[in-house]
């Protein structure tokens, strides 16, 4: 696919689409091919607001990012990590800390984390309502489409995840910028504890469907189950402010 735009950009997204009814068995390869779409375009709209520039940096299927050596180390990407990455340079997305110190004053209006948030919590879910309503209730299909539809929900429970876990960073951020906002670091506890069991509830699933693996990028075995007891730390890091 990727060749044949090169040779030819004006392909239309018909023609781009229709090999996912071959390969699918798929008749409705067109609606299909929009719910793929939204729901691989979450991890695009995390990178959005939480950047690093360098591949092994950031892993957002899993959380987590490799500290170069000396330290050599694979990290969960914790709380603290949300409340201090930069935005997507070059873009109108602010990070929490732009948005919670300036608001939209920051020197760009911009895209807020609180934006990101909400429109990640209903790409999720719409991608989740629509799955369990009409694509997991279907009988045709290849055994590829099954898989297809277990990778996508996959990244709809991620994208809930991050969802609370943005919010929660703009939560904790506003406290510790105005300790005075005791709300704030209510509001950030509740959001991380449903976003410890969202993480459970994503790596279970995910670990169902692949294997761990050892990443080169990260210089790592990755598990995304050995994260389940760090999502649960972000919770103990907010109660201890």
């Amino acid at each position: 696919l990727w060749g044949q735009l090169a040779f030819n950009p004006e392909r239309t997204a018909e023609s781009l689409c229709r090999p996912i009814q071959k390969r699918m068995g798929i008749t409705d390869y067109m609606a299909f091919s929009k719910l793929w779409k939204k729901a691989s375009g979450m991890i695009s709209l995390v990178n959005c607001v939480h950047w690093h520039d360098y591949d092994f940096q950031w892993y957002p299927e899993g959380c987590c990012r490799f500290l170069h050596p000396p330290i050599g180390k694979l990290v969960f990407a914790d709380i603290n990590e949300f409340v201090s990455c930069p935005s997507m340079p070059g873009t109108p997305y602010l990070s929490v800390m732009e948005f919670c110190r300036n608001g939209k004053k920051s020197g760009k209006d911009g895209i807020t984390p609180v934006d990101v948030s909400h429109q990640l919590r209903h790409m999720a879910e719409d991608v989740i309502r629509k799955l369990e309503t009409d694509w997991e209730r279907r009988t045709e299909g290849t055994e590829e489409y099954r898989a297809t539809l277990a990778d996508i929900r996959a990244m709809a429970l991620l994208g809930m995840y991050y969802s609370d876990k943005l919010e929660a960073a703009v939560e904790l951020c506003r406290f510790r910028l105005d300790p005075h906002y005791e709300e704030g670091k209510r509001k950030c506890i509740v959001l991380l504890k449903r976003a410890a069991g969202e993480w459970s509830t994503y790596s279970s699933h995910a670990m169902r469907i692949y294997k761990p693996q050892r990443l080169s990028r990260l210089r790592s075995y990755v598990d995304f189950s050995m994260f389940d007891r760090a999502a649960w730390l972000d919770v103990e890091i907010a109660e201890a402010e």
